[in-house]
């Protein structure tokens, strides 16, 4: 026979031996009574445990622990005592500077599962004083129906803490209000340093000022991020007055698992996106992508995007993307062709303006690329060069020297618009 809750057995009327299940009932008591385990991961008995000494058996145990997960086991000279966790049950983890109780088949953090609801109580900071040692986790469950006014403040050196609003219908929210005379509004405030709450020190260049998370997609164990608003520090030396940041915008891509940064504002040099891509310098002036030619063909535009071309025909410029391709933003540029050679010129790679300078010794054709064009496109070809013989552009009109020609392209081929004299 045994008591009910803690399986502490009886000394039954002329027992014999009586002091073995006196001593076994005491084995039990001190392991049971103000409950402390080593860890509760271990799988297999350490080789020379000492007296007294416990552990939460992990999952798959073997050697003595085979067929107790779960259980604790305490060690007490010769053999190991085992005994099944039951609700309510209080446990020190002592590698986790932990205190956990037994809650639904599961070890939790005892703040968690009290769910203390506090309703309109003032001055709670001052009433909890929750400011934590090191490693120590706390945590406040607001329950359905309570409300609560005045400050709760949590400061943890190490260790996590949390605030947790849950509910499983209706919606849930946090709310500040401020109603007074004065103009300020209530704040939502992030600090971060290091050493410690008590002596704290400047936080260091790359360190994490605060994130604003957003977890969805529960995977069975856990949520995942889905997107954050993150601070991190970038002064390079920092000091008690100097503490440049950066503030950064990261989402979660489709088909991602994590959330990557889309935008970063910095003082500095202004938005970025994608990393440090300037788009809006700190002089709000607008700053498009600087591309070449050749990686025009790897991007993915729409109608209406910009870019700039930094090898555009006649001098960098900026192309907008059209139904037809990449079309200039602005028709201008000249480019001098000195050679007394046949040529071939591109929309994008030739400036507008073509001046033909070179003396031909022989008749010679400037042939008109269909490469980049796009139904408006144009050129201006002026001879300036001398010799007798003729400058043919594409087929559609020999220039003499001093003669010019517009041609333009309609969307499936040059066409002469216009020539004359210079």
């Amino acid at each position: 026979m045994a008591t009910p809750r803690l399986a502490m057995p009886y000394i039954v009327q002329s027992q014999a031996q009586k002091e073995v299940t006196h001593n076994e009932a005491l084995n039990r008591l001190d392991l049971l009574v103000q409950a402390a385990v080593l860890d509760r991961t271990r799988t297999e008995p350490p080789e020379a445990p000492a007296a007294g000494a416990c552990h939460i058996v992990g999952a798959a145990a073997t050697g003595d622990w085979a067929g107790h997960d779960g259980e604790i086991a305490g060690w007490y000279g010769t053999a190991w005592t085992f005994i099944s966790p039951f609700p309510g049950m209080i446990v020190h983890i002592v590698d986790e500077a932990a205190t956990l109780v037994r809650v639904d088949g599961d070890w939790v953090a005892i703040g968690g599962a009290a769910e203390i609801g506090i309703a309109d109580v003032a001055g709670l900071s001052a009433a909890l004083d929750a400011k934590l040692d090191d490693g120590d986790a706390a945590s406040f469950v607001a329950k359905t129906g309570d409300t609560m006014s005045g400050a709760l403040s949590v400061a943890v050196d190490g260790g996590s803490s949390s605030i947790q609003a849950v509910g499983e219908t209706g919606a849930n929210f946090f709310t500040v209000l401020r109603a007074d005379t004065s103009s300020t509004g209530p704040r939502f405030l992030l600090r971060r340093a290091r050493g410690t709450n008590a002596a704290p020190t400047p936080a260091q260049n790359g360190d994490v000022v605060g994130t604003y998370g957003f977890q969805a997609s529960y995977t069975g164990s856990a949520y995942r991020a889905a997107a954050e608003l993150m601070a991190t520090v970038t002064e390079p030396t920092p000091s008690s007055g100097a503490m440049g940041t950066r503030l950064m915008v990261r989402v979660t891509a489709l088909g991602a698992t994590s959330p990557s940064e889309v935008a970063r504002f910095e003082n500095e040099t202004g938005l970025s996106m994608f990393g440090a891509n300037v788009v809006v310098s700190p002089d709000r002036l607008l700053r498009l992508r600087a591309v070449t030619l050749a990686t025009l063909s790897s991007l993915t535009p729409a109608v209406g995007d910009l870019v700039f071309a930094s090898d555009l025909g006649g001098g960098g410029g900026a192309l907008v993307c059209t139904s037809g391709g990449w079309a200039r933003l602005r028709n201008s540029g000249s480019q001098t062709l000195s050679s007394d050679a046949d040529a071939s010129i591109t929309y994008l790679g030739n400036g507008p303006t073509i001046c033909h300078s070179a003396t031909l010794t022989a008749d010679r054709t400037l042939s008109l690329s269909t490469t980049y064009a796009v139904a408006g496109a144009r050129f201006r070809v002026a001879r300036t060069g001398a010799g007798a013989f003729g400058l043919s552009v594409g087929g559609l009109k020999s220039l003499a020297t001093h003669q010019w020609c517009d041609v333009e392209y309609d969307g499936s081929a040059w066409i002469l618009t216009a020539f004359g004299s210079l």
